[in-house]
Formats: structure tokens, sequence, C-alpha cells
């Protein structure tokens, strides 16, 4: 029983010597295809946080069926980094819908930060839940 609990001993101490980045969340990727712009179907960022799940849906300017694509997602210094490519071909007259579903992020306040390829970038903070 010795040599288990001296080799759990080794690996704690040499766990807590080196400092691990922090864990990145797991992310879930939809993109539907760009519908015409209607009433009330303006670019924007909404956001739903549950614990250490968060739904954050996307929507932006683009050509008629094309899709938001490129998800990617960078947690650092309590900001959540959402970033997708948007479409640069053809007349951005409709509106392109994605969905980002996380899960494992921290506890505490979050600021998430939507931006996009080119940019417009969307801020909003998240209270902690």
């Amino acid at each position: 029983m010795k040599r288990p609990i001296a080799l759990l001993a080794t690996l704690s101490a040499s766990g807590a010597a080196c400092a691990a980045p922090p864990a990145q969340p797991a992310m879930t990727f939809l993109a539907a295809p760009a519908i015409p712009l209607h009433t009330g179907t303006a670019p924007s960022v909404v956001h739903s946080r549950h614990g250490d799940r968060m739904v954050v849906v996307v929507r932006a300017p683009a050509a008629c069926g094309q899709r938001l694509s490129r998800p990617g997602v960078l947690l650092e210094h309590g900001t959540v980094r959402l970033s997708y490519r948007a479409p640069e071909d053809g007349e951005r007259n409709c509106i392109a819908t994605a969905v980002f579903a996380l899960h494992g992020l921290p506890s505490g306040e979050i600021e998430v930060v939507a931006a996009a390829e080119p940019p417009p970038t969307v801020g909003v903070a998240l209270a902690p839940h």
C-alpha cells in the first residue's frame, strides 16, 4: 500500500508546482442559413446562463442562404471570446443565426464578447448565478 500512496503524493506535489492553463469550456455550434430581414430581426447577441452552462445566440448580416462558420471559443481573465466567420460574398440583406452552447464555465461574473471576421464586436456582462 505504501507505493500507491507515495505515487499519489508525488503527483499531487507536482500538480501544485505547475500552474496549468485555465480549462477551456466545451462548445457546440449550430448555424442556420440566413433568411430575409423582417421587423424585429436585427443583428444581435442574446445569451442565457444557468450554472456552468451558457447559450449564446448570434444574429449577423449575411447574404440569403449563407451561414456563419468557423466557430471559436476562448476563456481568459473572466471573458469568454466567441468568434465566427461571417460570409463576405453577396449582398448582406439577410440575417444569419448561430447558436453557441457552452458548458464547463467557471462560477462568477463572465463577460461575453462575440466577434465576426470582419468585425463588429458586441459585448455584454453577465451577473453570477
